[in-house]
């Protein structure tokens, strides 16, 4: 597999294994921008199409969200276990909604990587 083609001097983000507490469920906060951060993602069948994706993409659960034209954001938390990688997953569904993606003038719709962070605490979910 051909290594993915970055921007000088940018590095690939970091994505970290979730670090698992007692008693304690693991959340992430993930944000998965547009490519080129174009406005394509608030049309309402687009958040029917992504919807759709993450119930599909079931090995990670999606609890807030927020879409906006040409990023989202979400909460997300382990379904099954092993726990898939989060990377794995976030490619899963961005590869089905571009599959299904209904403007193929639009394509391609994802910038290449995403941003995540485990959240420490419950109350930052809130």
């Amino acid at each position: 597999m051909q290594e993915p083609i970055r921007e000088p001097g940018r590095l690939a983000l970091p994505h970290l294994v979730p670090l698992e507490f007692p008693d304690q469920t693991v959340l992430q906060y993930v944000t998965v921008c547009a490519d080129k951060r174009r406005p394509l993602l608030a049309k309402p069948d687009i958040v029917a199409l992504l919807l759709d994706c993450w119930r599909k993409a079931d090995h990670w659960l999606v609890g807030r969200y927020v879409i906006m034209p040409d990023h989202l954001h979400l909460f997300c938390a382990p379904a099954k276990l092993p726990v898939t990688p989060l990377k794995q997953w976030v490619r899963f569904w961005r590869a089905e909604a571009t599959r299904r993606w209904p403007y193929p003038a639009e394509k391609p719709v994802w910038q290449r990587d995403f941003f995540d962070r485990q959240l420490r605490h419950g109350e930052s979910y809130h």
